[in-house]
């Protein structure tokens, strides 16, 4: 799975009351990943994100991969 891919799918799925967002991706990114877990945990951080967050700030959502590929079960 190509988690990058994934996550801004999940950002546009989830952030649809026009949060403004921004998204930093670094390093490998490619794994294993339990698609349904990751998608769990991303709707539950942004949704408190955007929740609770300042009004008016940007969610920030950041990933960074190692240089080898991982594995998450």
């Amino acid at each position: 799975m190509r988690l990058a891919e994934f996550i801004l799918a999940g950002m546009k799925e989830i952030l649809v009351d026009g949060s403004r967002t921004e998204l930093t991706l670094e390093g490998n990114l490619h794994g294993h990943w339990d698609a349904p877990r990751l998608r769990q945990v991303l709707r539950s951080l942004l949704s408190n994100a955007s929740a609770y967050g300042e009004p008016g700030k940007p969610v920030r959502v950041a990933v960074s991969g190692g240089s080898d590929a991982q594995t998450g079960n």
